[in-house]
């Protein structure tokens, strides 16, 4: 979704197709890694909003590094 990377199209179709390596990413030790989780949920967001935030508040409460996110 970033302006100067090229879109793939099959991801914006289909964006629900990361959810499970979103989901084994969520509660990762390293920063970075959580900070990519939320970065990805936001731009599936921009796609199906509902999806995103079922996505969210069925994991919440499971960490404090999780419901950072």
């Amino acid at each position: 979704f970033l302006p100067w990377g090229i879109g793939i199209q099959k991801i914006k179709a289909n964006p629900e197709i990361h959810l499970p390596i979103l989901e084994r990413n969520w509660n990762d030790s390293d920063e970075t890694v959580r900070r990519s989780v939320a970065n990805h949920l936001n731009d599936i967001s921009k796609l199906q909003p509902d999806l995103t935030k079922d996505f969210c508040l069925s994991r919440l409460g499971i960490s404090e590094e999780g419901d950072k996110i």
